[in-house]
């Protein structure tokens, strides 16, 4: 399945199946929209998504509330991996909630993510 659904509060998610999505989220994460990410993934979580790809390669920043977005994603049961780019601080981002501790894998390249969730899915351990 590849198909691209926009949730009436979100970003724009393409599945590659039932428990897998990929989303791109460009710009910065702070305040209101960073608080309707959080639902956003927590309602994917909800509906039966376990793996997400965010590509962050476009984010230009991500503040607390947005970190508090990621860790509601996690709590609800996704395993996050996220694509960012040369100058993004991938460990200030995800230590300022622990997240690099948890369900959080960071890629420098979107191929490379793919591959990996490809890769999981194919094992049969999509789900774990």
């Amino acid at each position: 399945m590849s198909d691209d659904v926009e949730p009436p509060s979100g970003e724009p998610v393409t599945f590659f199946s039932e428990r897998v999505g990929i989303i791109q989220v460009s710009g910065k994460i702070r305040g209101r929209r960073a608080r309707k990410l959080g639902i956003q993934l927590e309602d994917l979580a909800q509906s039966g998504l376990r793996r997400l790809v965010m590509d962050f390669r476009d984010l230009s920043s991500i503040d607390s509330l947005g970190s508090l977005s990621l860790q509601r994603g996690i709590d609800a049961g996704l395993r996050l991996h996220l694509v960012v780019g040369p100058g993004f601080d991938a460990d200030r981002c995800l230590n300022l909630r622990g997240l690099a501790r948890r369900a959080v894998k960071v890629h420098r390249e979107l191929e490379d993510a793919l591959q990996t969730v490809r890769g999981i899915v194919e094992s049969g351990m999509q789900f774990a």
